[in-house]
């Protein structure tokens, strides 16, 4: 069975294969983990890029890391799920 994780912005429950996982490392550094390998802990979004549009606004990244993250983070996944139209494929 596949592992199952949820999008902290529309809390839709995916495989963990079909998101995009973010990670704060153990230094408070936020980025797009494309291979799903980084230490730290890490929060789910949908590769779609109406999530990734609510994520910004929403300020999801902040509460799953009770931290104020920074705009240009919420940017630099935006643009990666818009090159990807909306693909895991990363």
């Amino acid at each position: 069975m596949e592992p199952l994780r949820t999008c902290i912005v529309c809390r839709r429950v995916m495989p963990k294969k079909d998101m995009l996982r973010i990670c704060k490392s153990s230094d408070g550094a936020v980025k797009p983990d494309y291979e799903r390998r980084l230490p730290g802990r890490g929060a789910y979004i949908c590769a779609d890029c109406k999530c990734a549009e609510r994520l910004s606004k929403s300020h999801a990244l902040d509460r799953a890391f009770k931290m104020q993250v920074d705009s240009e983070i919420y940017e630099r996944i935006a643009m990666a799920l818009e090159g990807n139209n909306g693909t895991a494929g990363y």
